[in-house]
């Protein structure tokens, strides 16, 4: 189990990673929509990393984020251990 949840999240961070270069490669064409989801995402992420490591949370749910910032949250998700 604990490989599935393993390659699940490396799976997930790819991903989040190919929309954040898409974003960053057309920032004039990305929805204002989108990057308020996208942002509302690694939140979530940052959110239940911070409960389950009983740690005091930096961003709030629904805060939005400029693409850079969005790619420090995403590694700074991945790379959290508990």
């Amino acid at each position: 189990m604990k490989i599935l949840l393993e390659d699940l999240f490396q799976y997930s961070h790819h991903c989040n990673n190919v929309l954040i270069s898409y974003f960053s490669e057309s920032r004039e064409g990305v929805p204002e929509k989108s990057i308020m989801l996208f942002s509302h995402l690694v939140n979530a992420h940052h959110l239940w990393n911070c409960r389950i490591g009983q740690r005091k949370t930096t961003y709030g749910v629904f805060e939005i984020h400029d693409i850079k910032q969005l790619q420090k949250i995403e590694n700074e998700n991945f790379l959290q251990k508990y």
